[in-house]
């Protein structure tokens, strides 16, 4: 059932669950309906309601940021169905270098491989309704419609598949509303997480009008995102006593987002597909130039993709350029120009943060402080891959790079992201180098577990979303052996 949370509980009431999920975003309500029917009699928590919030609401997202320029207020949706309520549907699983520990970007690796979230990938595409597994371009459009990045080039043609994209609340809203053992409470922002020697002992709520509550459970689950999670954590610190899950000190650190870059255009073959179609099957499909693992190893590199955009031919071009003896030999009779956009992957930087101000919200919450930095070796990576691009094409002889935006300061402060908030609770083996260990439960406590791309340990250029519902299947199955 769905129901108002100050209607439906009492003011100064507790009701009892077995488990508790604090956000009904993309984690959230995956966890829950994967979860019912296995014998939980689960609350999911949602901070706002049915609709889009209200200015008031909205203000409780306020924050200072004291770091590159980012869109707070634009990147979070405080009601039911979460992200996904404003999510363009791209997806693509993470790579299998994203998993890898690569010593010349820190604190990258998994303490997951890549396999063993393959059966979770899998659900998680019938669950997002993505029509194909595939991610090969070359299989999947014609070869005449891709650059031919074979293994000498350095780079691959990889590809983003698309999720209508679902919209969580019209998909699953009427499903939940109808569950007998899973209830729904909006309105319900939780402002305090009470523990006792690393247990979780109750949730606190509070509403705008000054109705509280109180929710305690068995188990409880973090599934907001990667802003909120740690801002809660961040909270329970007390009389001296870190954060829980912030022994490490990691709790708000390596604050991850996909930065994206415009260098410039290249000159190739005239009808190139790096534009959303339908593939040989039918199914949606975008190709993308991405660098290939041994091209990564060898000049330690991040990984990234490159979308290629047609525009309208341009005189930057020299009139002569086609006719130039071995100069773009390969294109033929007619060119395209192309924007060369990047989505790049950050290196995890512990400097890249969120904080808590001493300014609080109307809820009485302490409000964010983001720090969102990108480290000198991620730029270097950018410059370094279209040198490797203007190479490759150049050498061989199938386009011209026009590179006419280095990195200066200027243009990093005029960077993009891709509203994607990851790693401010990264996953880790060691408690020491992280906030959650393999099943995503907090490091240090008996009953707390988070599903949200804050666990990441590594981004890729992967969008999240695939992959965060792939981790609340893993999660689900693995509280759901608990209860078993």
């Amino acid at each position: 059932m769905i129901e108002d949370i100050r209607t439906s509980l009492d003011n100064g009431s507790t009701a009892e669950f077995d488990l508790a999920i604090v956000g009904a975003g993309p984690a959230g309500i995956t966890l829950a309906r994967e979860l019912g029917g296995r014998g939980y009699r689960i609350a999911l928590l949602e901070a706002g309601g049915m609709e889009p919030p209200d200015d008031d609401a909205r203000k409780l997202y306020d924050a200072d940021v004291v770091g590159l320029p980012y869109p707070i207020q634009a990147s979070r949706q405080r009601f039911f169905g979460g992200t996904s309520n404003h999510w363009g549907g791209w997806c693509r699983p993470q790579d299998d270098v994203d998993f890898e520990t690569r010593e010349w970007m820190p604190l990258t690796g998994w303490p997951l491989e890549r396999g063993q979230l393959e059966e979770y990938y899998h659900r998680a595409h019938e669950i997002l309704a993505i029509d194909s597994r595939d991610y090969e371009a070359a299989r999947h459009t014609e070869q005449s419609a891709l650059l031919p990045a074979d293994e000498a080039s350095g780079f691959r043609n990889a590809a983003f598949r698309f999720s209508p994209p679902l919209r969580f609340k019209d998909a699953f809203g009427a499903e939940l509303e109808a569950s007998n053992d899973i209830s729904v409470f909006l309105h319900a922002s939780v402002v305090e997480i009470d523990h006792d020697g690393g247990r979780i002992t109750r949730v606190g709520i509070r509403t705008l009008d000054g109705h509280q509550t109180s929710i305690r459970a068995g188990r409880y689950v973090l599934a907001a995102g990667g802003l909120e999670v740690p801002r809660l954590l961040l909270h329970t610190a007390r009389d001296g006593a870190p954060a829980l899950g912030n022994a490490s000190g990691f709790v708000g650190r390596c604050f991850m987002e996909h930065f994206g870059y415009t260098p410039g255009h290249i000159m190739a073959r005239a009808g190139l597909k790096y534009h959303r179609h339908q593939d040989r099957n039918g199914h949606s499909i975008m190709p993308a130039v991405a660098p290939r693992p041994d091209l990564m190893h060898r000049e330690r590199l991040n990984n990234c993709c490159l979308l290629l955009t047609a525009t309208e031919p341009d005189a930057a071009w020299p009139p002569g350029a086609l006719a130039t003896p071995g100069l773009a030999r390969r294109l033929g009779k007619a060119a395209w120009r192309y924007r060369v956009q990047m989505i790049n992957e950050p290196t995890p930087n512990p400097e890249s943060r969120v904080l808590l101000s001493d300014q609080r919200d109307a809820l009485g919450m302490r409000r964010l402080v983001l720090d969102w930095r990108i480290m000198d070796r991620d730029l270097e990576s950018v410059e370094a891959t279209v040198r490797y691009l203007v190479r490759w094409l150049g050498g061989s002889g199938l386009g011209r790079v026009q590179f006419s935006r280095p990195i200066s300061p200027e243009t990093t402060e005029r960077f993009t992201g891709g509203m994607h908030h990851m790693g401010t609770t990264r996953m880790s083996a060691d408690s020491g180098e992280g906030v959650v260990d393999t099943n995503c439960r907090v490091h240090g406590t008996e009953n707390l577990y988070v599903a949200s791309s804050a666990v990441f340990s590594a981004a890729g250029y992967s969008n999240p979303t695939l992959t965060i519902v792939a981790l609340s299947l893993r999660l689900a199955d693995h509280l759901g052996a608990l209860k078993a």
